[in-house]
């Protein structure tokens, strides 16, 4: 991340967080990641962990993240929030992108609740610091 800021001096980067459940199903159905669902849930955590390690190393002008939730449930409010950040203008077209709330719990109907609860208790740090949990 650091590097990143000496090549685009000036970023702003956005990091689009979800709840940990929902990615995971998501990334089950993926060609290119791993089926197994012990080694999803690791890829995630070190994706995601090691998003922590480069954000420390960032001003915090330089970031800002954003559940995916919060945007499709509050659009508007989300995306004036977005644009202020990049110091770009908000226009009303930028509502006219569709996205989809059935997304938003899709675990409850991929996993039995034996998964969720492994899901949950071995990302519960990821999901407790972004109140997922």
């Amino acid at each position: 991340a650091g590097e990143l800021n000496q090549i685009m001096p000036g970023m702003k980067l956005i990091h689009m967080v979800r709840d940990p459940r929902d990615v995971i199903s998501s990334l089950m159905i993926q060609k290119w990641a791993p089926q197994n669902l012990e080694q999803c849930i690791e890829w995630y955590k070190e994706v995601m962990y090691s998003w922590w390690v480069q954000r420390e190393k960032l001003d915090s002008n330089v970031f800002t993240e954003i559940q995916f939730e919060t945007l499709l449930n509050s659009p508007k409010k989300t995306l004036k929030s977005i644009c202020t950040f990049s110091k770009i203008e908000f226009e009303e077209s930028l509502l006219k992108t569709k996205l989809d709330k059935p997304n938003i719990g899709r675990h409850k109907s991929s996993f039995s609740l034996d998964e969720i609860r492994l899901i949950e208790t071995e990302t519960k740090q990821i999901g407790n610091y972004y109140n997922y949990f």
